[in-house]
């Protein structure tokens, strides 16, 4: 069996430093394929690829072979979705826009359509937050049932700046969609802020004894695409979300983490490396090429037996 493959996340390049000067696509693009990578994870913010902008069958096979003129492929999708947050849209409303998203998707040829609660964690009453987390499951189950006859399976990425941001409410709300089409995507960085610092949440803290191995290996029957990312162990900006620093560079011990969590990364195709907010993206993507590949082999992440 193949390694898993290694992809680039393009928004990357439209915050941080480039927040003012975005790359357009087309320059990440080139900068992925010449940096050695497979494919990219596509931002769905502009002036990357927001779906209203691909809303033909002819724009999306565009942009398709744009992508896969230079090599790579799509590992996934992270559409802008903030119109619409799933933990205070109704259902009705919340599927027209996750239509196009998937409309989107089989058009780039990806299965992963990234998604996120939606909205900062606060304080509120225990009837608010049963309402919430109804919403939530209502939609989501909704739009992984709506991906089955199409081959687009919902990916919640859990994180520090969005509701739903304790270890135990991560598997309650997952056990609470009754599908078998809603999975994870373990972001290493936001695990390490959950599981070993508790940011952002509400109430009592909630941490896991062994970090980001105890969170990984709780939810692991649900983790199916991973960010192999890095923290400083700080929350970005005006204490948003989880910082992403280079790869090594962090606290995180990748080696252990990767070493402890082997067996589940193994069933994993696509490693995306994840520099949200990065100050220096170019070089950190450069650098984190050879560290991923070397991770694979050190494990023999070859070997999968899936």
């Amino acid at each position: 069996m193949p390694k898993p493959q290694v992809s680039l996340g393009s928004w990357a390049f439209i915050r941080g430093p480039f927040a003012s000067e975005p790359w357009s696509l087309e320059r990440v693009l080139d900068f992925a394929a010449e940096a050695g990578y497979d494919g990219v994870e596509l931002s769905g913010y502009r002036p990357h690829a927001h779906y209203d902008d691909y809303d033909t069958p002819e724009k999306r096979q565009a942009l398709r072979d744009m992508v896969e003129s230079r090599g790579l492929h799509v590992s996934g999708y992270a559409p802008d979705l903030r119109h619409v947050p799933v933990a205070t849209t109704d259902t009705q409303t919340y599927m027209v826009e996750i239509a196009k998203c998937m409309a989107f998707c089989t058009g780039v040829r990806t299965d992963v359509l990234r998604v996120d609660t939606g909205i900062p964690p606060q304080e509120m009453t225990s009837q608010e937050y049963a309402q919430i987390f109804r919403q939530i499951a209502e939609n989501w189950y909704a739009a992984a049932e709506a991906g089955k006859p199409i081959g687009v399976a919902i990916h919640w990425e859990f994180e520090p700046r969005f509701i739903v941001n304790k270890p135990t409410e991560v598997q309650r709300l997952i056990d609470a969609v009754p599908t078998d089409n809603l999975f994870l995507i373990f972001d290493m960085s936001h695990a390490y802020m959950m599981a070993v610092k508790g940011a952002r949440q509400t109430g009592i803290i909630q941490t896991e004894k062994y970090g980001i191995v105890g969170l990984g290996r709780a939810l692991q029957e649900k983790i199916t695409h991973l960010h192999i990312s890095d923290s400083d162990g700080t929350l970005y900006g005006d204490g948003v979300s989880s910082s992403h620093v280079a790869l090594g560079h962090g606290k995180v011990d990748l080696e252990t983490e990767l070493y402890y969590l082997r067996q589940n990364l193994m069933k994993i195709s696509w490693w995306t490396v994840d520099l949200n907010e990065n100050p220096d993206p170019v070089t950190a993507a450069r650098e984190a090429v050879p560290i991923v590949r070397a991770y694979m082999d050190e494990f023999d992440l070859d070997q999968r037996p899936f």
